[in-house]
């Protein structure tokens, strides 16, 4: 990855697609059970893929005699696949396992879905609009599952969209799908599996693409507040904060994880990362977890979490950001990814769909970034600094002699935060705006170092 030759960042050897359901996971084929969860990949070709697949054989939700049955490799975490030619490295081959993704979980992939032009196999592409075809008549899609199909074998739907950010989920103009249709038939349906059914959607533009849509079919806006409790805020949690550090933190609510954990997600003018507040409407919607609380246009909702009740029952998780951006706090390790997956699935999934079975080791404890496996990190707090102090939070992984030092645009040292011995842990450091001589520094861009990492953090100061 990346595989330059289809512009793919998949992680895979060759391409696959599945025909829905995966029979050979059941019983009476030897397998474990049948699949209660339906992983569908609407970012085909942009990474999502390896990074869902990566969690699930990280969380035992695969066996481990089927790690790599789909996409021809598997390599353990301390491998840098990012030099890695997959396509040739046999180092970290898997050959003569040619079958389907998962153990708990079958996957449903929408090759191309980030193209209108060449998007293929929509999950409700059978549901399309069939008029007036001409030419095209009879040569429809026929690749997606009817609603029948999906009530028959799953009891929960995973829906990642990566960082689309238009034209997700059909019918539109031009992608004549019907997802939407076969997606509120899943949730409230009745035949197949038991009710209720769950529906997680993780993606970076989701709702923007839905609201979006909506403008023209108000089906989109509705999937959105009345399937899954939550009205679209802002397209950019980043321009709407005004946060400018590529970091934030995701404080999570117990209505989301049994704890209030603590995960970061990567930020940029390019993630902007969608912000929503829940559906007043529906009262068992709530907020599931809030970005992290920076400018004056705060609170910040995340994720919103929709739990069944009797007039509406079905369950929904949506998160603003996507799978590929979600790290432990500071965004230092993809454990907290692993962590949010674990803790999610099992506290709002758990009593609908077994996904998980005992937590593997890789874990990672969120919000603690426990010492015993403490990294060094640096990371800004209050990065725009209108008023007060901005902080700065250290992970120190060895004790010794650390510095922290402020320059300004031209390299300039400004201020030496810290020069001393640090022991091992977690520390925090504040800067109130003023130069090593005590004079206010001007309004502008400043640059934070610190001599146990490389990169560099910023803040703004505007309050001189």
């Amino acid at each position: 990855t990346p595989q330059s030759r289809e512009g793919s960042t998949d992680q895979h050897r060759w391409q696959q697609f599945g025909v829905l359901p995966d029979r050979w996971k059941n019983a009476a084929f030897g397998g474990a059970g049948a699949a209660c969860m339906l992983y569908v990949d609407y970012n085909d070709r942009r990474g999502n893929e390896g990074r869902f697949v990566s969690v699930m054989d990280s969380m035992c939700n695969t066996s481990v005699a089927k790690f790599g049955a789909h996409n021809g490799w598997h390599a353990p975490g301390t491998t840098n696949i990012v030099n890695l030619d997959v396509r040739t490295d046999m180092s970290v081959a898997v050959s003569n396992k040619n079958s389907q993704p998962g153990t708990t979980w079958d996957m449903y992939g929408v090759k191309a879905s980030e193209s209108l032009t060449t998007s293929a196999g929509g999950l409700g592409s059978r549901l399309a609009n069939r008029a007036n075809m001409g030419y095209a008549a009879g040569r429809e899609s026929r690749a997606g599952p009817t609603p029948e199909m999906l009530r028959a074998y799953y009891r929960m739907v995973s829906l990642l969209s990566g960082d689309l950010t238009a034209s997700v989920l059909g019918p539109f103009l031009n992608r004549s799908q019907n997802d939407i249709a076969v997606l509120n038939d899943f949730l409230t349906a009745a035949g197949g599996t038991a009710q209720p059914r769950g529906i997680f959607i993780q993606g970076d533009g989701f709702a923007q693409s839905e609201k979006q849509t909506g403008g023209i079919d108000p089906n989109h806006t509705n999937f959105l507040t009345d399937k899954l409790g939550l009205v679209f805020r802002n397209a950019s949690y980043v321009s709407l904060s005004g946060n400018q550090q590529n970091c934030a933190d995701i404080l999570t609510t117990t209505n989301l994880t049994s704890n209030t954990d603590v995960y970061g997600v990567a930020t940029s003018c390019q993630w902007g990362n969608d912000v929503f507040q829940r559906n007043p409407a529906l009262v068992e919607a709530t907020e599931g977890a809030f970005y992290e609380n920076v400018g004056a246009q705060g609170p910040y909702v995340s994720d919103v979490v929709k739990t069944a009740v009797p007039l509406r029952n079905w369950v929904a998780v949506t998160s603003g950001y996507e799978i590929e951006h979600l790290f432990s706090r500071y965004c230092d390790t993809d454990g907290g990814r692993l962590a949010y997956y674990y803790y999610m699935l099992n506290k709002v999934f758990g009593s609908i769909c077994t996904i998980t079975g005992p937590p593997c080791p890789l874990l990672d404890v969120p919000g603690s970034e426990h010492v015993a496996g403490l990294i060094d990190f640096m990371k800004v707090g209050e990065a725009v600094m209108r008023r007060g102090v901005s902080t700065v939070h250290l992970g120190v992984a060895h004790a010794g002699r650390v510095r922290v030092r402020i320059y300004d645009v031209a390299g300039r040292l400004v201020r030496v935060l810290a020069d001393r011995e640090f022991p091992v842990g977690e520390h925090t450091l504040t800067w109130d705006g003023t130069a090593d001589d005590g004079r206010k520094a001007a309004r502008g861009v400043y640059f934070v170092r610190s001599s146990n990492q490389q990169g560099a953090g910023r803040i703004i100061v505007l309050n001189r």
